[in-house]
């Protein structure tokens, strides 16, 4: 948007009659405006408020120039949802919500095996889809009288609904819930403290960080654990604005450098590039030399080697390699070595941002 439509000149002039505010509706500060003027239309999601605060209308998704000054023109203020039941009622849709997340996606678990045989008519992905959704819009929507249920899906319900049910309770961040979700963190099945995780990433609450961390420093936790929890971990100090914490910074060290996975490293060295905090650069240097694949981007492959240097980068300053890629003669000479070879490896798929003042990678063609 902002370097197709919004510098289309007739753009420009319609624009003039408002006042552009851009917010990241992640952080804990904007938590206020994202659940007045919840996201609507996919991303980025723009809402039109009146000089009194009320909503006038609401759009979302990418638009070119034209079509942006069409939506931006007529689109209508949402109508508001039907009215909500109450008593048994309520009590009846939060469950038949609930039930909806344990239906397995088309051609997985027995319905996919059944469906396979011809004993059972294939159902739409995307009505599939649409039917998740849809419970999980609605559960959001009814809020803090269907959290007990919630909680109980999330301990005693199946993987699948478990998970489901904690993101929604991420996402109403019922004070009264985050007490048992530190507890379930500690529960004996992995998919409830998979499940717990994911619900803690949703409140992006600095108060849960000591025992996501904790997961993180269990040697005998499950891996699968252990990456949702540094993930929602990423997602807590990423919400707020310079946490400076240097206790999380050797834990997310340590627990890099004590377990051999690829993703997982690059998940804590993703977690600490959110963080303020000064760390000895000398423990980055096992990471640099370790040239693994860890995500596969779209446009490029991320290794746990360039993680490590953006996390080098990132608390040492962005002028250690010049555009030339001269390393700085101040830093120790084994890294200096590293950041030359890296370079030099590299340098036919980089671009020198002047911006940041850092090497990013080249997207590739197609």
């Amino acid at each position: 948007m902002e370097r197709v439509t919004f510098p289309d000149p007739k753009v420009r002039e319609a624009l003039k009659k408002h006042v552009a505010v851009k917010i990241n509706v992640e952080r804990t500060e904007n938590r206020v405006v994202c659940e007045r003027y919840r996201p609507l239309g996919g991303i980025p999601s723009f809402a039109i408020v009146l000089p009194d605060g009320t909503l006038r209308r609401q759009f979302g998704g990418f638009h070119e120039p034209t079509p942006f000054l069409d939506a931006l023109t007529n689109a209508k203020a949402p109508e508001p949802g039907p009215a909500l039941p109450t008593g048994p009622a309520l009590k009846a849709r939060i469950k038949k919500n609930i039930e909806t997340f344990d239906k397995p996606a088309p051609g997985q678990g027995l319905t996919g095996v059944l469906e396979w045989f011809g004993l059972r008519r294939r159902q739409s992905r995307a009505n599939w889809a649409k039917g998740q959704n849809a419970a999980l819009y609605e559960l959001t929507r009814i809020g803090k009288p269907a959290v007990p249920a919630l909680l109980h899906a999330v301990e005693h319900g199946s993987a699948r609904a478990a998970e489901r049910c904690a993101v929604v309770l991420g996402r109403i961040r019922a004070l009264e819930a985050k007490p048992r979700l530190a507890s379930l963190l500690r529960h004996r099945r992995s998919r409830v403290r998979i499940a717990a995780a994911k619900g803690m990433a949703g409140y992006c609450d600095r108060a849960f960080l000591p025992a996501l961390v904790g997961r993180l420093e269990d040697c005998h936790e499950l891996l699968a654990v252990r990456n949702e929890a540094v993930r929602a971990i990423d997602r807590i100090v990423a919400s707020y604005v310079g946490i400076a914490d240097t206790a999380l910074a050797k834990a997310l060290v340590k627990a890099a450098r004590h377990d051999d996975d690829a993703y997982f490293r690059w998940e804590c060295l993703q977690a600490l590039r959110s963080l303020e905090s000064r760390i000895d650069l000398d423990e980055l240097f096992p990471f640099m030399e370790d040239r693994r694949v860890a995500f596969v981007f779209p446009c490029k492959e991320d290794t746990v080697s360039d993680c490590a240097f953006l996390v080098f980068l990132h608390f040492s300053g962005h002028d250690l390699i010049r555009a030339d890629g001269a390393a700085l003669e101040s830093y120790k000479p084994k890294v200096v070595a590293f950041l030359q070879s890296w370079y030099q490896r590299e340098k036919e798929a980089l671009v020198w941002d002047p911006e940041l003042r850092h090497y990013r990678k080249r997207k590739r063609a197609g």
